[in-house]
């Protein structure tokens, strides 16, 4: 062991890590189902649904993120958005930035 690693206990690092691999993964996975998306109904989607989609890929990625560190609060923000942007994506696209805003206040 040398000076920088001494004070550093592996049974504490190896659990965060994991858990941030998991975070990033599933902000990964959600934004690529999303782009996936995007791409195969390019013809069919308005230019402001996207921003809904990439809201709703942000919400998702926030999701797993609070239920990997256990954040009830995150994960009822996030589960508020996501509800919030679909409703608005179905009625009115325009107004799916009312989502994002949940999102960040969440």
């Amino acid at each position: 062991m040398n000076e920088e690693t001494e004070g550093i206990n592996r049974e504490e690092v190896e659990p965060r890590s994991r858990n941030e691999a998991r975070i990033w993964a599933g902000f990964a996975l959600a934004f690529f189902i999303v782009f996936i998306f995007i791409l195969s109904a390019w013809e069919k989607i308005q230019s402001n649904m996207v921003g809904g989609l990439i809201t709703i890929a942000m919400g998702a990625g926030l999701l797993n993120h609070g239920f990997w560190d256990h954040d009830r609060i995150m994960m009822a923000g996030a589960t508020i958005s996501i509800s919030v942007t679909a409703i608005l994506l179905a009625t009115n696209p325009a107004l799916f930035p009312v989502g994002m805003i949940i999102l960040g206040v969440g």
